[in-house]
């Protein structure tokens, strides 16, 4: 550590020591080690934790995975880019297996390695207000472009016990070359230095879940005007169930070939709707999509849930009128195993918001507004709307990368 320190290698180690936590659970490496950068950079997850206060925690981290699958198998790699980009961080991913040991030092310089300091000013430039105000922007900047690095190996190359692992990369010493590793498993192992190159070797096993290698992450969160359009907030009426995978996966090849077939043609609620549910025959599908959220404790989380199903109950009413006179379930609560504490949510509620998520995020923004400006629904908060739209969003990106999780194997973390 004193070494890393002369040698200017604590650049990222003093703001990720402050957010230094031990993962919940045996298999959550992943989880925990993102929200640590999360927090790390500053990233407002739109929600409040508790109290008054907006910060991460574990599970706010629900639209590309099922806890309770990850308690099992943990996160593979592509989940947790999904994860990182669903938060609005911007991710460079680099396997083991198509990049060398000289790019991955390169990487940690670049993380780690404090920059050099710049020349000293002149009197005059020190007095300057101008000078001032450049060197304001600087700093400003130097932020913005903050990177973390996380490390995702096999333990068993490093001679511990357990398999794949994720955890982030705290300090560099490029007398030794080594790193330290801020171990979230530290019920196992603490803080520990360990070789660059070895820790590179631990990367290149293959990933039974993926069938890659392993490899290190750069994250970075670059804030910008439109930024509620990156960060995505947690989803408030869905969860992700393990289940779901191979319904995603059909739905998103019957997207695929539809656009390959309608080339230029938007889909809409009716290529959905009569895919989902076998031409208004079988309504089983769009359960084994999306599955609804246990009803809230909190008033406030209620009322938010409240004001949404509003909005969408709103837009697609002209759906229920469409579709009155024929024997269709559109209309109706899906009756499932505690139905009773879930979100009481109809299934032209669900088709039309897996409909938004067959768009692309400024579609489904622009399908909203207009839908709310032809029914002249202007009682509901932008904010809603909002949530709106990012739930939609949500469902996209798990449809896009749950498909390739069907039947893996457990991973032991």
């Amino acid at each position: 550590f004193d070494s890393a320190s002369r040698n200017h290698g604590l650049k990222s180690f003093f703001c990720l020591i402050e957010q230094f936590s031990t993962q919940s659970d045996p298999a959550f490496c992943a989880i925990t080690t993102l929200v640590m950068v999360l927090n790390t950079l500053f990233v407002d997850p739109r929600i409040i934790w508790k109290g008054g206060w907006r910060w991460y925690e574990d599970s706010m981290l629900n639209c590309c995975i099922d806890m309770e699958s990850v308690k099992k198998s943990g996160v593979n790699l592509p989940e947790f880019l999904c994860l990182a980009n669903c938060q609005g961080l911007q991710s460079e991913r680099f396997l083991a297996s198509e990049s060398s040991v000289e790019d991955f030092r390169a990487a940690v310089k670049g993380v780690c390695i404090e920059p050099k300091e710049p020349t000293s000013l002149s009197s005059e430039e020190e007095t300057s207000c101008e000078s001032k105000s450049k060197c304001a922007v600087n700093v400003k900047d130097d932020k913005s472009s903050k990177k973390i690095i996380v490390a995702t190996y096999n333990r068993g190359t490093l001679n511990q016990t357990g398999s794949g692992h994720f955890s982030p990369i705290a300090a560099y010493d490029p007398i030794s070359d080594k790193v330290l590793i801020l171990d979230v498993a530290r019920f196992k192992y603490g803080p520990h230095w360990v070789s660059l190159p070895l820790l590179f070797d631990a990367m290149i096993p293959c990933d039974s879940a993926t069938n890659q290698s392993r490899g290190f992450i750069l994250l970075s969160f670059q804030e910008t005007p439109d930024c509620c359009q990156q960060v995505l907030p947690q989803s408030i009426l869905f969860r992700s169930e393990m289940s779901n995978y191979a319904t995603r996966r059909r739905f998103r090849d019957f997207l695929s070939t539809k656009e390959k077939s309608d080339s230029g043609r938007r889909i809409t609620f009716e290529d959905v709707h009569m895919f989902l549910s076998d031409n208004g025959t079988d309504y089983d599908s769009v359960l084994e999509m999306i599955s609804p959220q246990l009803i809230p404790i909190e008033l406030t989380d209620k009322t938010n849930v409240d004001n949404l199903l509003y909005l969408i109950q709103s837009l697609t009413l002209i759906y229920i009128e469409k579709y009155e006179s024929e024997s269709c379930l559109l209309g109706e609560i899906p009756i499932r195993k505690a139905a009773r504490r879930m979100i009481q949510i109809r299934f032209v509620d669900i088709i039309y918001v897996i409909f938004l998520a067959s768009l692309s995020f400024a579609e489904s923004k622009e399908v909203v507004h207009q839908s709310m400006d032809e029914n002249k629904i202007d009682d509901v908060a932008d904010v809603v709307v909002e949530q709106l739209v990012s739930e939609a969003e949500l469902v996209r990106l798990a449809i896009e990368y749950s498909y390739a999780n069907l039947d893996r194997p457990d991973q032991v973390n």
